[in-house]
């Protein structure tokens, strides 16, 4: 970067000011990703959850049996 954008933007020269950009909240793009998320946790929460498909069921007991917690519980019976 210049020597001269490092001292009057960032204040890290041996200048005695320093220049601060700002802007509305309501106009940055911070702004627009918070509404963003908004809407989209609202559309999900109006949205049914789709039936798990039988695959997805037979692969989430396999994964959960297959623990070494579970796995060592049922080795004891």
């Amino acid at each position: 970067m210049e020597p001269g954008y490092l001292q009057s933007c960032l204040g890290l020269g041996p200048g005695k000011g320093t220049i601060v950009f700002g802007h509305k909240f309501e106009e940055s793009r911070a702004w627009e990703n918070i509404k963003e998320m908004a809407m989209t946790v609202a559309r999900e929460e109006k949205t049914p959850p789709s039936e798990p498909s039988a695959i997805a069921i037979a692969n989430a007991a396999r994964e959960y049996l297959g623990t070494s917690h579970h796995t060592s519980s049922l080795d004891k019976r």
